[in-house]
């Protein structure tokens, strides 16, 4: 396996992962540095090349309903272990869902009861004080109101 030395710029601002200096390097072996020069994401490693799990909070990408899927995609690794926070809305009737949430990497899936049509207005809310999801380092996703999500239902 190839180590490779990886220059990493922590741009997350007010808040730096660690309080680390804003310029850093990292040595990440071949798996990690592959990721991070194919995705344009940023993954701290430690002296072993071994993945820290991140430390800030996690922001909310996108989502998108085709369907009965509903991705919630974050810039990070997800888990969830409380769903009851995800509220899934088609226009503005709220649905109903399988009650679980499955996260997969970045993206959290809600499985609806009912498959969302071409059209129709589909919005997302999540609570935190009723729900529970996190990064895979433990730091609670914010809550957020309605946020559209992206209808590729055809």
């Amino acid at each position: 396996m190839q180590d490779y030395d990886v220059y990493v710029k922590i741009i997350t601002q007010p808040f730096r992962p660690m309080n680390l200096p804003v310029d850093y390097v990292y040595r990440c072996v071949d798996t990690v540095a592959r990721y991070m020069i194919n995705s344009g994401a940023a993954i701290l490693c430690d002296e072993n090349g071994d993945a820290i799990a991140p430390s800030w909070t996690p922001t909310l990408v996108g989502i998108s309903a085709n369907g009965t899927a509903v991705s919630i995609v974050y810039d990070t690794d997800m888990a969830v272990t409380d769903a009851t926070g995800i509220v899934v809305s088609v226009d503005g009737t709220p649905a109903t869902n399988t009650g679980t949430a499955v996260a997969t990497d970045e993206t959290i899936a809600v499985t609806l009861n009912s498959a969302v049509t071409a059209g129709q207005v589909v919005t997302v809310t999540y609570d935190a004080d009723t729900g529970s999801i996190a990064n895979t380092g433990a730091v609670a996703a914010l809550s957020f109101n309605d946020v559209v999500a992206t209808n590729a239902t055809a």
